[in-house]
């Protein structure tokens, strides 16, 4: 499932075959096709990500907005036809050789055409339009330098009610966390995923947007997603995906339930280290 990690290893796939390169076809949603004068014959000056949302930047101040939702995937074909790359993940990330879906997004140079699948959100708007929109989101959990003022105010607005489980997959306040990583910082912060945020000090909230940092960053420029250190079948997270294996920590068996609201989500704990 593509969480920040996933557009970050997409777009360093993508920038050697566009960034600087003109782009002689573009196609896939209507929105595309529209805005088809602004991009053909354009050069792609660069790609951004933001969280869960890649941006293409092209020079004649438009921008690509790419959300991958659920389903979204990418290859890469050189103009022979060859794959020369695929960013498709299945469930524990894991690439696979199948992006299936109908093409969202066509981009063409004259070496390389890039294909993204099956997202629900492809949009083309100018730049600064697409600018305010990501503005809206909290801070980037991948930067380079994390925003903490900002990830200071975002927390600082949530209702005191809220349960930790929902507050860390609400991209408003915390940008590139997904469903499996969530699992995995609340199980190391050894919080119980309805903890109400209320009952959080200062510490424990900045201790979650840390964790998820260490977590997350190494696997950003490397295939795969490895959340305990260790390389290999069911070795590579720590609750995400066991129910009813033993714990890592004191061998109580995992549980699962959709937790959350209004869109409860499959949610992985130890309900011992997790209390």
């Amino acid at each position: 499932m593509p969480e920040g990690d996933s557009y970050t290893r997409a777009a360093d796939r993508l920038r050697p075959v566009l960034v600087g390169h003109t782009l002689i076809s573009v196609d896939g949603a209507p929105v595309v096709r529209k805005w088809s004068s602004k991009l053909v014959e354009h050069t792609v000056t660069g790609i951004r990500t933001h969280g869960k949302h890649i941006l293409f930047d092209v020079d004649s101040d438009v921008t690509i907005h790419v959300w991958l939702g659920m389903p979204g995937r990418w290859r890469i074909r050189d103009v022979a036809g060859r794959t020369v790359a695929v960013e498709s993940e299945s469930r524990r990330g894991r690439r696979v050789n199948d992006p299936r879906g109908a093409a969202r997004l066509i981009l063409g140079t004259e070496d390389h055409v890039a294909t993204c699948y099956a997202a629900p959100t492809v949009e083309v708007e100018r730049t600064r339009v697409i600018d305010r929109l990501i503005e809206r989101l909290g801070p980037d959990v991948l930067a380079d330098e994390f925003d903490w003022d900002l990830y200071h105010d975002r927390v600082a607005k949530v209702t005191p009610e809220r349960v930790v489980t929902d507050v860390l997959l609400d991209q408003r306040v915390l940008a590139g966390v997904g469903n499996e990583y969530k699992n995995e910082v609340m199980f190391l912060e050894k919080l119980h995923p309805l903890t109400p945020w209320r009952t959080l000090d200062a510490a424990q909230v900045d201790a979650l947007a840390d964790r998820a940092r260490r977590l997350m960053l190494p696997n950003a420029h490397r295939s795969g997603r490895v959340t305990t250190g260790v390389r290999g079948a069911s070795l590579e997270s720590w609750v995400f995906e066991r129910t009813g294996m033993p714990c890592r920590r004191c061998r109580t068996a995992i549980n699962s339930e959709h937790l959350g609201d209004p869109f409860p989500r499959i949610t992985y704990w130890c309900p011992a280290c997790q209390a």
